[in-house]
């Protein structure tokens, strides 16, 4: 059963977890009038409209959750009690309780403190809305305190939040994209966004292949590694077209990588997806990472990414490459020494280096 609960009386509610139902609701709003002088943390998980009274206030609310949201424009909750928020977690938002980015703009420009947000959106929100209003000339807000951004979406939607928002601070982005089959993923806005986050630039990253999803991330890998970029799809091919698209706009980005490792789940090894990608996709798909000093494949990709590294005109596609790294054993050693044979022919030598199972996700190890 739904509950409502309140750990005191609200002169002394510091924190409040509520669930609702429809019928839930209809009774316990009135619970809701005046103001919660100490509430700090607000937590709200209902698929049913959540209608606040206009009397609610919460001036010292600081972290606010809302899950599967059906909060109708103009609540008391995204306007009169947001000034102090240094969290905010909109989760799980259908399209019956959608929020265009314009709206989210402008609760955003009242939230100076703001220092962590998460934005995650259903994939069947529409972006019609958003397309329209790309091709305005927002004002740009600016969120001095914004550390941690996470959105989970469409890449209409993304596009729609990142042009207005400067956030000079950011340290760690985390974007987990909705492959959309009929809609290209060029994402020139968020490479904007990225490049005047300037502690968002790396120098080594890891491609990986996965099950449901290809990603680039910063490593090593930890909670607080800065930049994370997934696209959900299943088919390899669907995965290697959305990253080229995706890693071509993020070109200005990109070129400041020295070191790269590209990999895939383990259960992926004995499959045959492997080939259903040419050889121009792969060499389109590196093409972005312009000044590679190190790289790395696992075993099933090296016979894949190597051959497409020399461009058509015989130059080399990344001239810059030092030092190549495997994994497991000499089967795939002849392809790699073929192409050590041609580098140092064209003039651009490189070295070989056995990268042990296990160790290509740190750098040093390369």
């Amino acid at each position: 059963m739904n509950r409502v609960y309140f750990s005191h009386f609200r002169t002394v509610i510091a924190c409040a977890t509520l669930t609702f139902g429809c019928q839930m609701w209809r009774s316990s709003p009135r619970l809701w009038h005046d103001q919660f002088p100490i509430l700090e943390c607000m937590y709200i998980q209902s698929r049913a409209k959540v209608l606040l009274p206009v009397t609610f206030q919460a001036p010292s609310l600081r972290h606010l959750r809302l899950w599967m949201p059906s909060l109708p424009i103009g609540s008391p909750l995204l306007t009169t009690t947001t000034a102090r928020l240094v969290a905010l977690e909109l989760i799980d938002t259908s399209a019956s309780a959608y929020f265009p980015p314009s709206y989210i703009l402008t609760r955003l420009s009242l939230m100076a403190q703001l220092e962590r947000l998460s934005i995650i959106v259903d994939s069947s929100i529409p972006n019609r809305d958003v397309e329209s209003q790309l091709h305005q000339t927002p004002d740009t807000i600016t969120l001095p305190n914004l550390r941690r951004f996470v959105f989970q979406g469409t890449a209409t939607y993304l596009e729609g939040l990142v042009a207005c928002i400067s956030a000079p601070s950011l340290i760690i982005l985390r974007v987990n994209l909705f492959n959309e089959p009929r809609r290209p993923l060029p994402v020139p806005r968020l490479c904007h966004f990225i490049q005047s986050s300037k502690n968002l630039t790396t120098r080594a990253v890891q491609v990986t292949f996965g099950d449901h999803a290809v990603s680039l991330h910063a490593v090593p890998w930890k909670w607080d590694t800065p930049l994370m970029l997934q696209i959900k799809c299943n088919r390899l091919d669907w995965q290697v077209a959305s990253a080229v698209q995706f890693f071509g706009t993020l070109s200005p980005v990109l070129s400041f990588v020295e070191h790269i490792a590209f990999s895939y789940d383990e259960q992926h090894q004995q499959s045959e997806w492997l080939n259903n990608v040419n050889r121009n996709q792969w060499r389109e798909l590196v093409r972005p990472f312009s000044n590679v000093k190190t790289i790395h494949m696992k075993p099933g990709l090296i016979n894949k990414i190597l051959p497409s590294l020399p461009s058509d005109d015989g130059e080399p596609l990344l001239p810059n490459i030092e030092v190549v790294g495997y994994s497991g054993g000499s089967k795939f050693r002849d392809a790699i020494t073929t192409f050590i044979n041609e580098r140092k022919a064209s003039g651009h030598p490189v070295s070989l280096r056995r990268v042990y199972r296990g160790k290509y996700d740190t750098p040093g190890n390369w």
